[in-house]
């Protein structure tokens, strides 16, 4: 099997913000990471996000700020529960 990530993602579950780029008040919505590397990361949510879109992503038990990111593709998983594939700026 051929990976498509250049960086070896790791498998953890910690709490996430995340809230649209360039949007005025947009509140911050929640979720949980499913895994993480340098270059980007997974997480589950109970919102839908469309590919291309723009996120300011924040994991406070690992970094200090948010980072800015890119949705690479989103799937649900089950009834209210999608899980999304972001790229890191």
């Amino acid at each position: 099997m051929k990976f498509q990530r250049i960086h070896e993602r790791k498998k953890v579950s910690l709490p996430v913000t995340y809230a649209h780029c360039g949007e005025y008040e947009v509140p911050t919505q929640r979720g949980t990471t499913r895994d993480i590397s340098c270059s980007g990361m997974c997480f589950y949510t109970d919102k839908p996000l469309r590919t291309g879109l723009t996120l300011n992503i924040h994991v406070p038990k690992i970094w200090n700020v948010p980072r800015p990111c890119i949705v690479k593709w989103s799937s649900m998983e089950q009834s209210h529960r999608w899980r999304v594939g972001v790229a890191f700026q």
